[in-house]
């Protein structure tokens, strides 16, 4: 399947572009850019497995084996949690107001 037309049916099923990019880097393998550019294509097996499992509901970070937070590659799978946005916010405000980062002894 061509990567346009993979981009296109992820689009219609709702999934944001971070989303999309973990996709395609993390389970496709592939840049994300370059795909489209070239319209590579992918095979068709694993593609469909993609969609089969998100279909399910399967977190498209499971997928990709990671997720992005505030620039870093957390590893996860089926046995962690995923960070979710409002947990980061509360750590780093809690960490910002209690520890002086610029404290070499800390």
């Amino acid at each position: 399947m061509k990567a346009r037309t993979i981009n296109k049916r992820l689009f219609e099923k709702g999934y944001i572009l971070a989303d999309i990019l973990l996709l395609f880097e993390g389970y496709l393998n592939s840049n994300y850019n370059l795909s489209l550019s070239e319209d590579i294509d992918f095979e068709d097996e694993r593609v469909e497995k993609m969609f089969y499992l998100l279909d399910k509901k399967y977190p498209p970070c499971y997928l990709s084996g990671y997720v992005l937070v505030r620039g870093l590659k957390v590893f996860v799978n089926e046995n962690t949690l995923i960070p979710r946005t409002e947990t980061i916010d509360f750590i780093t405000g809690y960490l910002k107001e209690n520890y002086d980062f610029n404290n070499k002894d800390v």
